[in-house]
């Protein structure tokens, strides 16, 4: 299996070297830290990413980028993968921006540029334990659908079974009144035992 993605995005070379450095000092074991220049150049690896089936936990994008704004690339982001946690650098706090991608990506938290390196690792080593958490989650609701349909399929299963015993029962006892009917007499041997006199007054 792949190793999960944490993805950077800025414009600014120096910018995503101390992104990668950093990030790979104290993830790189573990975590495959890639990086790209822009937000058109972000949607191409991210999609191979999801089409390689490597989990992808984190982007940490800048927002002020030339042709695609951070914000926007965020929320593209989410539209192509929910469960994707997404940071944002910013210089400049833009709180319409920062309240846009809140809103329409489920922003995970900003980071002020120039960042303290203690705390980019702290906020990543956080999504990541958040991440993690919701896929535990996942799986455990998904194996709870899967047991609920199962369970269902049973009672079902069960349900048809008790119906087909109950038809085959009646199914018996018609049988075994249509055998019991065929075995009275009739009333012409009736009376030709009891005499035809008999059988009148009876009747």
């Amino acid at each position: 299996m792949e190793k999960p993605v944490i993805l950077c995005v800025d414009d600014e070379h120096f910018v995503l070297n101390s992104l990668k450095a950093q990030l790979r000092g104290q993830f790189g074991k573990d975590y495959s830290i890639e990086i790209t220049e822009s937000g058109e150049e972000a949607l191409d690896v991210i999609r191979n990413i999801l089409s390689s089936g490597a989990p992808f936990p984190i982007i940490i994008s800048d927002h002020i980028m030339p042709n695609m704004q951070g914000d926007e690339l965020l929320i593209k982001v989410h539209a192509i993968s929910k469960s994707t946690l997404k940071i944002m650098l910013t210089g400049q706090a833009n709180v319409e921006a920062i309240g846009n991608v809140v809103n329409k990506a489920s922003l995970y938290r900003y980071i002020s540029k120039p960042w303290e390196q203690s705390d980019l690792i702290m906020t990543v080593k956080e999504a990541l334990g958040k991440y993690q958490a919701d896929r535990e989650l996942e799986i455990k609701n998904e194996q709870l659908v899967r047991y609920n349909q199962e369970l269902e399929l049973k009672i079902a299963e069960r349900t048809a079974e008790l119906q087909k015993k109950n038809e085959d029962l009646t199914d018996s006892i018609n049988y075994a009144k249509r055998i019991q009917n065929a075995m009275l007499p009739f009333p012409d041997r009736i009376a030709q035992s009891l005499g035809e006199d008999y059988f009148n007054q009876l009747c």
